[in-house]
């Protein structure tokens, strides 16, 4: 496995006119649940929060992506991009964040439903956190709920 890290500020190597992430294999860890409280301000600290449904792509030489995003979004909060950005915004994520993408798909091998909040930092998303959407898991269900009324505190 080769590790592709995010794109941030610290973590650039400059070869060229290009940017090229440095390796950590442990971006996008899954988080456990926490309280729907801390949940809530988790996205209060993301420039983005969204749901979204990723399906295991067949193999493909031509790209790092193995899964494809669902045509739905469920953009909860999507900070200084407009909704079609932030899609675009995704999807080149999801082809450049091999590593990311793996280690939130480790345990869901055919894809499944995640919610991940991050920062945008220019073009790119820089993705934080990350949990799998699941029916049991009643913090993050109550959190996603009560998150249009929230009122965030800076």
């Amino acid at each position: 496995l080769v590790c592709i890290s995010s794109i941030t500020n610290t973590t650039n190597i400059h070869i060229g006119a290009h940017r090229v992430p440095q390796a950590s294999c442990r971006d996008c860890e899954l988080e456990e649940g926490s309280s729907s409280k801390d949940t809530l301000e988790t996205f209060c600290r993301s420039d983005f929060v969204v749901k979204l449904r990723l399906t295991r792509l067949k193999y493909s030489p031509a790209s790092l992506a193995q899964f494809s995003l669902a045509a739905k979004l469920d953009v909860l909060k999507h900070g200084p991009l407009l909704g079609g950005q932030l899609r675009s915004c995704i999807e080149l994520w999801l082809e450049r964040d091999a590593t990311c993408v793996h280690n939130m798909t480790r345990k869901h091998p055919r894809g499944g439903t995640f919610l991940v909040t991050g920062t945008v930092q220019g073009e790119h998303l820089v993705v934080s956190k990350a949990y799998a959407w699941q029916r049991g898991d009643k913090n993050l269900m109550a959190a996603t709920r009560r998150w249009k009324s929230h009122k965030c505190r800076h």
